[in-house]
């Protein structure tokens, strides 16, 4: 903790950018985002793990947060309310770094889809698999989830457009066999560095990918939103203890505040 749509046709097509002039979602995000992007009201991040409490799925979240974070408290309270989540505090007395090493032994659900998705990409022709132990190696991700959202909307709006074949693992759903996901790509420069970004999109899927070392991070959107009327983006259902990150920006007032839920997920790169 520290302050701080579905398409029958399955054949990959492309589009010109400037076909593109609707309003994107994810560019709705970003402009919601940098309202709060100050934190004149101070901002926020804890982690939390999803589960399932007594039948029913939700999210677990450290001790001392209610104390310590009681607006990012709130939120989460009011996330799992309008989600229909249960909410519990970590009973149990553990090392951080125990729990954390078993999470690094698992091989995540969505990790696993992503590997399958991204075989259609020109990452498949070099192989493309789950990293194993789920560890970043070599460089350090992006951290920023405004910078994240800021990326995503940029290459949402700049890049080359095609579609990539979903499945069950990251849209879940008797149709996501069926469904595809938008994928966007552009090269960018930020912070002087130029780099080649992804950013996928379709129903309950938002997340931007990138090169890092040998290997690819996935940064999924999991929900977020408003203080009072934050929603699931993303498919929680298959993220059983994996980690997520959430972040919040307050404004001005106690219920004036936007939230990010974020998860993170490391693929290794072969060789051509």
């Amino acid at each position: 903790m520290a302050e701080a749509q579905g398409f029958e046709n399955t054949s990959i097509t492309t589009q010109s950018p400037r076909e593109r002039d609707s309003y994107r979602w994810i560019q709705m995000i970003s402009d919601a985002l940098s309202r709060f992007g100050s934190g004149l009201g101070g901002s926020y991040s804890a982690e939390v793990s999803p589960c399932i409490i007594k039948g029913h799925p939700g999210l677990i979240y450290d001790r001392g947060v209610t104390e310590l974070y009681p607006d990012l408290f709130r939120y989460l309270k009011q996330f799992s309310k309008t989600n229909t989540l249960r909410l519990q505090e970590n009973r149990r007395i553990e090392a951080v770094e125990t729990g954390e090493e078993r999470r690094d032994k698992c091989l995540p659900v969505v990790c696993l889809g992503a590997s399958i998705m991204l075989k259609e990409t020109f990452l498949g022709a070099a192989g493309i698999t789950p990293s194993s132990p789920h560890l970043l190696r070599q460089e350090r991700p992006l951290k920023d989830i405004g910078k994240i959202i800021r990326i995503a909307a940029q290459v949402c709006k700049k890049g080359e457009q095609s579609f990539l074949a979903s499945n069950e693992m990251i849209t879940p759903g008797r149709r996501a066999q069926k469904q595809m996901l938008c994928h966007y790509q552009a090269t960018l420069n930020i912070s002087n560095q130029s780099k080649q970004y992804h950013y996928f999109e379709g129903a309950g899927f938002h997340a931007l990918g990138y090169v890092c070392g040998e290997q690819f991070v996935l940064d999924v959107l999991v929900g977020g939103g408003p203080f009072n009327s934050s929603r699931l983006w993303g498919p929680l259902q298959r993220m059983s203890k994996d980690s997520i990150e959430v972040y919040l920006f307050m404004g001005i007032g106690a219920t004036s505040g936007f939230g990010v839920l974020k998860a993170s997920y490391y693929l290794d790169i072969g060789s051509a």
